[in-house]
C-alpha cells in the first residue's frame, strides 16, 4: 500500500471522532464485524462525516500511521501535524 500524506478526522453517527489515514470523502462508511456468543458474526455499517483533512508530518504507510497514532488523543496528533508542540494551545 502506498504512503499517504493526509489524515481524515471524521464524526460517526453518535458524535464520536475518529482518525483515518488518507483522504476520505465528505461522507463515507465502513463495515464493522462483531462475533457473538452463539458463533455468529454480525455486520454493522457505520457512516462517518468528514470534519477535517490534515497533512501528516510526512507520508506514512498504514503501519507507520498506526504507530504514529497508537495510544494518543486525536488533539495531540492534530497538534503535531499543524506544528503545535506542548504548552498552551
Amino acid at each position: 500500500m502506498t504512503a499517504s500524506k493526509y489524515a481524515t478526522i471524521a464524526e460517526d453517527e453518535s458524535g464520536g471522532l475518529h482518525l483515518f489515514r488518507g483522504k476520505e470523502s465528505a461522507e463515507f462508511s465502513y463495515a464493522k464485524f462483531t462475533d457473538t456468543d452463539d458463533d455468529a458474526t454480525l455486520m454493522e455499517r457505520i457512516t462517518y462525516e468528514r470534519r477535517a483533512l490534515i497533512h501528516l508530518p510526512e507520508p506514512m504507510s498504514s503501519e507507520e500511521f498506526k504507530e504514529f497514532v497508537e495510544g494518543r488523543k486525536i488533539a495531540d496528533v492534530v497538534g503535531e501535524c499543524v506544528g503545535f508542540s506542548g504548552g498552551e494551545q
